[in-house]
């Protein structure tokens, strides 16, 4: 499984959330979430060394960076508010560990 795989499994647990500092992919560039609101993403868009900020409905198919150390602490932050706090730790350190962790968030109560 790739990580865009695991990135698309993660999407579209219920507990997943956008966060910021989160890297994500639209399939053509890189974007970095700037701040989330109800309904939108304020993202910033990373052209040639350039950027600009862009508000997104939420339901644009972003693809999270799981390579992205930043975007990893959040996947973990997630899995840990989903259980409550109540998971051993893991850190995403191989591709066995980041598939356990998306599991994780994948059967969360």
């Amino acid at each position: 499984m790739t990580l865009e795989d695991l990135g698309r499994r993660a999407v579209a647990c219920k507990h997943w959330r956008w966060m910021r500092g989160m890297l994500a992919s639209n399939g053509e560039e890189d974007v970095r979430v700037f701040y989330t609101s109800a309904n939108n993403l304020l993202v910033i868009e990373f052209e040639d060394c350039e950027f600009g900020m862009v508000r997104i409905p939420k339901d644009t198919c972003l693809i999270p960076d799981l390579s992205d150390p930043a975007t990893l602490g959040c996947l973990l932050a997630l899995v840990r508010e989903a259980w409550k706090g109540n998971v051993a730790p893991v850190y995403p350190d191989s591709d066995e560990a980041l598939t356990k962790l998306v599991a994780a968030l994948e059967a969360a109560p």
